[in-house]
């Protein structure tokens, strides 16, 4: 079975015809594929967050893909035989991983089925996709991000559940849970206040290496913006989508129909809360921005949506007691004991336990909280008093 995966590895290897490196905050990855739809995907979904560019640099991580279903196919059959372990592969998604020696490991991603085999002696990363799943040109992208921000942890960085966006003075999250009004108050900011575009769902914030001075840097980890249909409503900018004058990637037109046709006869709001992915490229567009993926660490907002309030409610906290309030929306902080990519950490060790004191003394007088009424002008509003008193 080793000698058959070396094979595979060498036999897509010599298939290659596209080359690309993806780099971002000191790091880089190579990738080659042997798939138009992978090459495309990488430049379209990576490119507004990461440097890329064909200038491979050796000894970096070297990640290679294909579609071809006679490769897939092949190594599906030889772990037919082989009795899997359940892991986690992806942030949110369950995986199977085969043991096979030392020097490789296989997974199989449960949701597409797709295979991701490392060799480890060559710091090699193989996608096989399931050229039947109709985003298996989301695998190796996938999996470049997930190496990308491995190594951010190694240099002390935390991922936090935020949206953020970046003026001339430098990068704002919103931190919070599901609801709490991230998207909202981020598009808002997009719309009215000459902003550019950071994440939508995670951000990593670390130290400043490049300048001791500046304190914390925020870095956007490439995502879509998940809004729902109740968000899309209020901005002009989307309409759009609904009305199919603008069509998207990640979703069909009729299944945008198929929510909306839930309101004549669901008798609630319920379909109101459905969501739909917009890519970055999309919202590049749509608002007239840019994507900024690092910048300066401004502020950290943590918003409240309040039925009970007529006006917006903005106070700046003391960061030793937030630190706490913050860390508790982070999204997969790695240590020697995560589960979250295990095997990777033999390619990018991790470690992040010095991070907070790091974000103690750097959050100092950048911490404030946001409450605000839900109507539109109101919440451009405490938009307006957030950025002008703070």
């Amino acid at each position: 079975m080793v000698v058959s995966m070396k094979h595979i590895f060498q036999g897509v290897l010599s298939s290659v015809s596209h080359e690309l490196r993806v780099h971002l905050t000191g790091t880089g990855i190579t990738f080659q594929t042997s798939s138009d739809s992978h090459w495309k995907w990488a430049l379209y979904y990576l490119g507004p967050f990461c440097n890329i560019d064909n200038e491979i640099v050796p000894h970096e991580p070297q990640l290679i893909s294909t579609d071809s279903p006679e490769l897939y196919s092949e190594v599906l059959q030889s772990l037919a035989d082989t009795k899997p372990r359940p892991t986690t592969l992806y942030s949110q998604q369950a995986a199977y991983e085969y043991a096979v020696d030392d020097s490789l490991s296989v997974f199989r991603h449960a949701a597409t089925n797709g295979l991701v085999i490392i060799n480890w002696s060559d710091a090699q990363i193989l996608c096989l996709a399931n050229p039947r799943d109709p985003s298996h040109h989301y695998l190796p992208t996938r999996t470049i991000r997930e190496l990308l921000y491995r190594h951010l942890e190694t240099k002390g960085f935390v991922s936090l559940h935020a949206s953020g966006v970046v003026s001339e003075e430098g990068a704002t999250l919103f931190v919070g849970a599901k609801g709490s009004g991230k998207t909202t108050l981020s598009l808002i900011a997009l719309a009215e206040n000459n902003t550019h575009f950071m994440s939508n769902d995670r951000v990593y914030v670390g130290p400043d290496y490049g300048d001791a001075k500046s304190g914390l840097v925020a870095v956007g980890w490439p995502s879509t913006v998940y809004a729902s249909i109740q968000t899309i409503r209020l901005f002009p900018q989307l309409s759009g989508i609904l009305d199919g004058s603008v069509p998207l990637v990640f979703i069909q037109q009729e299944d945008i129909a198929s929510i909306l046709e839930q309101r004549l006869w669901s008798g609630n709001r319920e379909y109101l809360q459905a969501k739909i992915d917009i890519t970055a490229r999309e919202i590049e567009t749509l608002f007239l921005t840019k994507t900024c993926s690092v910048a300066p660490l401004r502020r950290v907002v943590l918003p409240h949506i309040r039925e009970d309030l007529d006006r917006p409610i903005v106070g700046e906290q003391q960061s030793s007691s937030m630190v706490s309030t913050i860390l508790s929306h982070q999204r997969n902080l790695s240590d020697n004991n995560s589960s979250e990519w295990p095997s990777l950490q033999r390619l990018m060790p991790t470690s992040a336990s010095t991070l907070v004191g790091r974000l103690s003394g750097g959050l100092a007088r950048k911490v404030f909280t946001l409450d605000a009424p839900p109507e539109y002008p109101k919440q451009l509003d405490a938009l307006r008093l957030l950025f002008s008193e703070s």
